[in-house]
């Protein structure tokens, strides 16, 4: 089951971030943001039960000197006067850094490992107190301060539609792919063949590497080895 886990500095302290976010937003939008707080968010895609993610909360993403968090919404408690949340993630396909970093701490700290389906990403939620931005204003600020369109996405969500209990929800940047694969067996009698094969599938081979490329699966021992796993 999935779990979403949010991190901010404490109330208490100043949030550098989300000043910088206000004052970008006046100077290149012209946009005023009386105030504004920061979230990283990590949502786990695992098999973790409920003591190991509560353990990985404490001993690995949270600093119990100037930060806290929870798996469930902090940006009541963060900002309670927040006007607008910005929740900016990766799109499904896109290399997510912290996330693959976050997941091998996981398995240094509990000593275990995590199936090829197992994953954690990586994305940020912005709370905004301004009660005169309106919709287009606040895709604006996502669009040209926070977000790169080529490999994110975001929400934007006013405060009149947050959902306390859910909060952003549940999101899963995972690329599925709705096909069946298939393996298909291609003739290359002669390096004339294998070059017209790179030129139609746009292999891009090296005109001098095709006698070395069917000198290989020529090989005898090569093919018995593909014959015992049943390529033929």
């Amino acid at each position: 089951m999935a779990e979403r886990l949010e991190i901010g500095l404490k109330t208490q302290l100043p949030d550098p971030a989300g000043r910088g976010l206000v004052s970008k937003a006046r100077a290149y939008l012209g946009l005023t943001i009386e105030s504004a707080r920061v979230l990283r968010v990590l949502t786990f895609d695992t098999n973790l039960s409920q003591d190991e993610l509560e353990r990985v909360r404490r001993d690995i993403f949270t600093n119990p000197v100037t930060e806290t968090s929870s798996f469930e919404p902090l940006a009541a408690q963060t900002l309670p006067e927040f006007d607008w949340v910005l929740w900016v993630g990766l799109k499904p396909g896109v290399r997510d850094n912290e996330g693959a970093t976050a997941l091998e701490a996981m398995a240094d700290v509990l000593g275990r490992g995590f199936g090829p389906d197992e994953a954690v990403y990586a994305s940020k939620l912005y709370l905004l107190k301004s009660p005169k931005l309106n919709l287009e204003a606040a895709q604006a600020v996502c669009r040209e301060l926070l977000a790169n369109d080529i490999i994110q996405q975001w929400k934007v969500i006013p405060r009149a539609e947050w959902d306390p209990a859910q909060g952003v929800g549940i999101v899963i940047p995972k690329v599925r792919l709705a096909h069946t694969p298939s393996v298909e067996t291609l003739p290359i009698p002669s390096d004339l063949e294998l070059v017209g094969l790179s030129d139609q599938r746009h292999l891009f081979l090296n005109l001098a590497d095709v006698p070395v490329i069917r000198a290989y699966f020529n090989n005898p021992e090569v093919r018995s080895q593909r014959e015992s796993v049943g390529l033929g």
